[in-house]
């Protein structure tokens, strides 16, 4: 979302809508049309955009976010850890998250992806493309899917709401004037006073049954002024203080009898170390730049080959990015093999047809240089049963991840990702995109449940299958 507040000014201060009372008139209206009752339960999902694990320790530690500590944590002293897939965007995990499905089988492969036209980029970040974001998830995301079984949703979020009962889409004025004043307080109070008017105006036997609220100050000011800056952490602060009387009519509800409520707070990305060094793209690439196709995500770069050039000549020039000092490593699928190189690493992995729980593709890694495993035969595995060892080669879950990545429909040839404190892009001290811990990793607390299997952390297209 690092564009996202230009953009979001530019259609918000040509676009009229409603007052955000209306989004609980709206949802009454829902309940009349559609009375008999759904699950007979209330799952909210609360969506801090861009909240790192480590940050939020940090300020659960340190004691100033009281109200989000005594709600989802207590006397339980349960936080448990999500981790988003490759690439870790917000259209990407968000996506996910709402599909319910990894990148390869929703197509939202990046914040940029093709669309129908060759060499037609779609930036997911510019509102103008909303509606092309909610044509590639409409009937295939929990909204949906709660619909078909006779449950009310509700989407407090402008990007993601296609297929929900009742949704805010656009802002209004005051909302785009705060963005230009950088008030994102303003902004994320808005969607909280919404989601509060929504549940006092309503009986709480007629809430809805699933309700994704997206806040997004957080990620607008870790890109501007860094994830660790002492800014963020007033913001937190203030934000939890917001949610308190959400929280005391959710326990009230609760205490009652009225409904039963539960409620999970995770994000959809974390961020990269702060950003010290930043590289323009072409020079990187050298002159052959002129004749690729690019997808410039900061963190991360697609490259599209030219359709003429041949295999070995796509692998040596790779070779020749992995060797730049401000390069991590590069990546290339040619047919069913994906390799993986960096200047002291080299592995491979091949795709086979397979019935697994998160695809239908299995995969056999075998490490070219240096060869650290027992067994040098490879064997085919589902990605999401890659044993430890495989599962922190290079980063964390970063095979399965990339597995998922090759598999999806118009994806680059190629990656080249540079070194953590490197971006491709320029102007924001905070970014993320890439696949270090700190990016992937995103934390996860849960009201009223927990986790089948405590010792694992369940991807971002796991979370919402419960329902």
């Amino acid at each position: 979302m690092k564009n996202l507040s230009s953009v979001l000014v530019a259609l918000l201060l040509f676009n009229s809508c409603a007052s955000f009372r209306e989004l609980p008139k709206d949802y009454s209206r829902v309940v009349q049309k559609r009375p008999l009752p759904g699950s007979n339960r209330t799952v909210i999902f609360f969506l801090i955009d861009g909240l790192p694990v480590q940050t939020l320790k940090q300020e659960l530690v340190a004691g100033r976010m009281p109200q989000i500590d005594a709600f989802f944590i207590g006397s339980k002293h349960e936080m448990f850890v999500a981790r988003t897939g490759f690439p870790s965007l917000t259209f990407t995990g968000i996506g996910s998250l709402l599909t319910e499905k990894p990148v390869d089988q929703n197509g939202l492969f990046g914040n940029r992806v093709l669309g129908a036209k060759e060499n037609e980029a779609i930036n997911l970040e510019q509102p103008k493309n909303y509606s092309e974001l909610s044509r590639r998830i409409k009937d295939r995301n929990i909204f949906a899917r709660l619909k078909a079984k006779g449950q009310k949703t509700v989407s407090l979020s402008y990007s993601f709401y296609a297929d929900a009962d009742v949704h805010t889409e656009i802002l209004d004025p005051q909302a785009a004037l705060a963005i230009l004043n950088e008030d994102y307080e303003f902004l994320d109070r808005k969607t909280l006073d919404s989601l509060q008017l929504l549940l006092s105006q309503n009986k709480p036997d007629t809430w809805p049954d699933f309700i994704f609220v997206h806040l997004v100050g957080v990620d607008f000011l870790s890109h501007q002024r860094g994830p660790d800056s002492p800014i963020v952490s007033k913001y937190l602060n203030k934000l939890d203080t917001q949610m308190k009387p959400l929280f005391e009519m959710l326990k009230s509800a609760e205490l009652k009898n009225q409904r039963k409520v539960m409620s999970l707070l995770s994000a959809d990305h974390g961020f990269d170390q702060t950003i010290s060094t930043r590289l323009e793209l072409n020079q990187v690439l050298g002159p052959e730049a002129a004749s690729f196709k690019v997808l410039n995500e900061g963190r991360f770069a697609g490259l599209y080959f030219p359709k003429d050039w041949k295999a070995a000549q796509k692998s040596e020039y790779l070779q020749k990015m992995a060797s730049q000092p401000s390069v991590e490593w590069v990546a290339e699928r040619q047919g069913n093999t994906v390799s993986v190189k960096s200047t002291v690493r080299e592995t491979i992995f091949n795709y086979s047809a397979s019935h697994c729980q998160e695809g239908d593709f299995a995969i056999s890694v075998q490490e070219v240089r240096p060869r650290t495993l027992a067994n040098p035969q490879p064997v085919a595995v589902c990605p999401e049963n890659l044993d430890s060892h495989l599962n922190y080669l290079y980063h964390p879950y970063f095979i399965a991840n990339l597995s998922h990545y090759f598999q999806t429909e118009s994806h680059p040839d190629a990656l080249i990702i540079p070194r953590p404190g490197v971006s491709f892009q320029k102007g924001t001290l905070g970014q993320h995109g890439g696949p270090t811990s700190g990016e992937i990793f995103v934390p996860l607390l849960i009201h009223n449940g927990t986790l089948s299997n405590l010792k694992r952390n369940p991807p971002l297209w796991q979370l919402l299958q419960f329902l």
